[in-house]
């Protein structure tokens, strides 16, 4: 899943760097080849959701540790699933909201959120080795 959010991460800011300054000029001609690339990874990241739905969100959840941490990143995966399909598929009720800003500034925030979600335990573990070491020392 992480080699899958990679490639998201690169997909997407390089999609963003070929954005066109304004409306009135063309795009980049990577913009496509990125645009592509992008959709390919979120549909492979959609796989991974349910597998995580299924699998690691099922075993975890009796445990009552790092609910918050897990819940609110659940919901910003399904947001940026969501405004990912608002891109392509707008709501005319919706036209207000820049949809794209919205998709952007989520993803921003999983680059922020994914990294300590996934090395949360081997922090934990780190300290608990490292806190017992230093109990073990002491004279």
């Amino acid at each position: 899943m992480s080699a899958i959010v990679v490639l998201l991460i690169i997909s997407g800011i390089g999609l963003y760097l070929c954005l066109p300054p304004s409306e009135d000029e063309f795009p980049h001609p990577f913009n496509g080849t990125f645009r592509q690339f992008h959709g390919a990874a979120a549909y492979l990241a959609l796989i991974g959701l349910g597998y995580m739905l299924g699998d690691h969100i099922a075993k975890k959840w009796r445990y009552w540790r790092r609910h918050l941490d897990g819940v609110m990143h659940l919901i910003l995966w399904l947001l940026l699933s969501i405004t990912g399909l608002l891109l392509y598929y707008p709501i005319m009720v919706l036209d207000a909201i820049a949809m794209g800003t919205v998709h952007w500034y989520l993803g921003v925030t999983l680059l922020l959120v994914y990294p300590a979600h996934a090395s949360q335990l081997q922090l934990k573990r780190w300290w608990r080795k490292s806190r017992t070491g230093r109990a073990s020392s002491a004279p």
